[in-house]
């Protein structure tokens, strides 16, 4: 007598994860795909069925991300991260939101909660870096480098790279130059422009010649492809150091 409504209700529940899951799933799929307002329909159809729904709070601060409306952004991540508060991914996603509202050092906090969360994840330890030299934290900004250049890779090179620039502006140009020459030799097109901007500093054009070269080797459309090619020019032209822009 009491096995039916059982049967039945055990069928709406199996019914309603299979809608809930298929919604927030195909959020993410129109999300990678960068259809947003498709992706935003799905979360709110999933946030209907299930309105605590960890993935569709996640999945509308990223869209909302993307399209910048960060207030917006702020809100749905922050929920998310009051249901998840050690996932990496809803941590870094407001860390990144913070920063596009100019708010570096609750971005570094978010993105250190992150990294702290995933210690072996070298991106979370890049981001709190940047977010910390933002807000003008050298010492923490360091730490997160120092951190990151631990993994190894593209991620240890940007890292070791950055912590050069801090040995640069801080006048130990030797020991930024082993930190470069080691990154330089990793392929890395970034740490071969730096190279080739101390070399010439020093006066050495032909392996400031040469690093410029191998930057825009590996990288012709890089971050730094416009000023190595403006080092480059100097070199052929004059042999005079002009000022460069910052990539």
């Amino acid at each position: 007598m009491f096995l039916l409504p059982f049967l039945i209700a055990m069928h709406s529940s199996d019914y309603d994860d299979f809608a809930l899951r298929l919604r927030w799933e195909s959020g993410d799929a129109y999300c990678q795909q960068n259809l947003l307002e498709e992706a935003e329909a799905e979360y709110r159809a999933a946030l209907a069925i299930f309105p605590e729904c960890p993935e569709a709070w996640l999945g509308l601060g990223r869209v909302y991300s993307r399209r910048e409306s960060w207030d917006a952004a702020e809100r749905y991540l922050r929920h998310y991260v009051g249901l998840r508060p050690d996932d990496r991914d809803g941590l870094l996603a407001l860390a990144v939101v913070l920063l596009g509202e100019s708010r570096p050092a609750d971005a570094a906090e978010a993105a250190l909660r992150a990294a702290r969360a995933a210690p072996g994840d070298p991106g979370a330890w890049l981001l709190a870096a940047r977010a910390s030299l933002q807000a003008g934290d050298t010492v923490s900004a360091v730490d997160s480098w120092s951190f990151a250049s631990q993994a190894g890779g593209t991620a240890a090179a940007e890292a070791l790279t950055w912590l050069a620039r801090i040995d640069l502006a801080q006048g130990r140009e030797d020991r930024a130059r082993q930190l470069l020459e080691q990154c330089a030799s990793a392929g890395y097109a970034p740490a071969c422009f730096r190279l080739a901007k101390l070399y010439f500093t020093w006066g050495d054009f032909l392996r400031a010649s040469e690093q410029a070269s191998t930057s825009l080797l590996i990288e012709p459309d890089g971050e730094c492809s416009d000023s190595a090619r403006l080092l480059l020019d100097s070199i052929s032209s004059t042999g005079s150091l002009v000022p460069l822009p910052e990539p």
